[in-house]
């Protein structure tokens, strides 16, 4: 009930106060019911007042957009100072020398020519090196060898967590051929088993006779 209806009731009510009072003593009490059924009619009105038109705030609630799912920048990586241990100048300047192409890939015993053929490998001899496959380069890094329990180690630390494995490595004589094989480091990657070959220049599917 709005302010002015309460005035309105209150004034009605010290009326019909007043008027009881004064015919209370009196038999005829007509003019008492008249006012009463008045009042009757005039609260029922004031419980049914309109409600109020006044337009209510409208709140638009605007659509929040998904964040883009961050990605890991590319960072620089700095090569070790330490390159290769005692003994294994010859390996790292082999490595260092030619690029050196995936022939035969194999990962939990499935072959996979077809998916890494033409992958290949530039180590240069300040530790960095650059990856891709055929005529197209897509990584980069930084790489060293070591030896641990007797063996040859590659370590190839990527730009791209993903591709960060370590190989244990193997030689043949005339160095024309290495095989190399993904150890527990890196999980992702220790159940791969490859054979590599030195290049001169990138390999094209002409070289290889890759038709897919």
């Amino acid at each position: 009930m709005k302010l002015q209806s309460k005035k309105k009731y209150f004034t009605f009510a010290f009326v019909l106060k007043y008027t009881i009072l004064n015919y209370q003593n009196h038999q005829n009490m007509k003019p008492v019911i008249f006012i009463a059924t008045l009042f009757l009619l005039f609260v029922s009105s004031c419980g049914n007042e309109p409600a109020s038109t006044d337009p209510k705030p409208v709140v638009v609630e605007t659509p929040q957009k998904s964040k883009p799912s961050k990605k890991s920048p590319k960072y620089q990586l700095t090569p070790s100072t330490h390159l290769y241990d005692v003994g294994q100048e010859h390996l790292f300047t082999v490595l260092a020398r030619e690029y050196w192409v995936y022939e035969h890939y194999i990962d939990k015993g499935v072959p996979q020519n077809k998916e890494h053929t033409g992958d290949w490998f530039h180590f240069n001899p300040d530790g960095t090196y650059t990856s891709g496959r055929w005529e197209e380069e897509t990584g980069s890094g930084i790489w060293k060898i070591y030896y641990r329990d007797g063996r040859n180690y590659l370590n190839i630390n990527s730009t791209d967590n993903d591709q960060d494995v370590e190989f244990d490595v193997q030689f043949n004589s005339e160095d024309t051929a290495a095989s190399w094989v993904g150890t527990s480091m890196y999980p992702l990657h220790a159940q791969v088993m490859l054979k590599a070959i030195p290049l001169s220049s990138m390999p094209t599917k002409k070289q290889f006779h890759f038709k897919y």
